[in-house]
């Protein structure tokens, strides 16, 4: 069982007070693995929670790549979706426009760790370990951040439109789509680096002339939930997911290569 333990006096830099205790269990096999002052950020975030929960001190490049559920959680608790609605206007707007109900779901996103976004994480860099181009290991970094990031915005989004058990009618399937602008300001408010927050922002914007890192990961995404059982839908075959990206690449949504990439990975 991992335990973080959290061994330092204090990081004066953040604001929040680590004190030695068990700070979280992410329930990976393995063992205790002991914090040291590198593991911190040097600065405030711009939303700063309670100074007993040590989680928001600690850098994302150590969380992404240990504990991708407490990587999640950091930017999709309560607390953070409650504080981002009431610090960013824009996020208000689309919030009050097409949302006047004001509550949120975090469910939506705290249950999809291990269903979308880690698969959907491990898509990505599967496309990207097998395409011609070299990425960097920025890069990686990056896709891997966005693409557990990506769907932050479903915590608005009720989840009986998410999981509706049928074909979306004309105001749900707008409401549903609106998703990536409102993860997009949510980790706006927080601090998040801006080469992931244009990976969420446009992470539903089909085009094969998009970025290639974003083509990457609306590719993985688009698998990664063909391959879900969901109540309105089985799970589908490698083979049907693939064929079903071929022919949205075929139609100009994104590059045949990266499909190409992807099934490469999967063989």
């Amino acid at each position: 069982m991992w335990f973080i333990e959290v061994n330092v006096e204090r990081i004066t830099t953040t604001g929040l007070y680590p004190v030695n205790t068990v700070a979280y269990n992410s329930g990976v096999a393995g063992g205790r693995y002991i914090l040291n002052a590198d593991s911190f950020v040097r600065e405030k975030a711009k939303i700063n929670p309670a100074a007993q929960n040590p989680i928001y001190a600690i850098k994302d490049d150590f969380l992404v790549k240990l504990f991708p559920r407490e990587f999640i959680g950091k930017y999709s608790s309560p607390y953070v979706l409650r504080a981002a609605s009431e610090q960013n206007h824009h996020l208000q707007k689309l919030l009050a426009t097409e949302l006047s109900t004001g509550n949120i779901y975090p469910q939506n996103v705290s249950g999809e760790v291990y269903p979308h976004f880690i698969p959907t994480a491990k898509a990505a860099q599967g496309i990207m370990r097998h395409y011609g181009k070299s990425f960097s290991s920025k890069d990686f970094a990056t896709m891997n951040k966005a693409a557990l990031l990506h769907d932050v915005g479903k915590a608005y989004i009720p989840d009986t439109i998410l999981n509706k058990n049928g074909k979306l009618d004309d105001w749900e399937r707008k409401i549903v789509d609106k998703h990536a602008h409102l993860g997009y300001e949510t980790l706006r408010s927080t601090g998040v680096e801006a080469p992931v927050l244009e990976l969420v922002k446009n992470h539903h914007t089909y085009s094969n002339s998009n970025e290639p890192m974003v083509q990457i990961l609306q590719i993985a995404d688009i698998y990664s939930a063909l391959k879900e059982e969901r109540p309105y839908k089985a799970s589908m075959s490698d083979k049907k997911a693939l064929d079903i990206l071929r022919g949205r690449a075929q139609g100009g949504e994104f590059e045949k290569e990266y499909v190409r990439a992807l099934a490469k990975s999967l063989s």
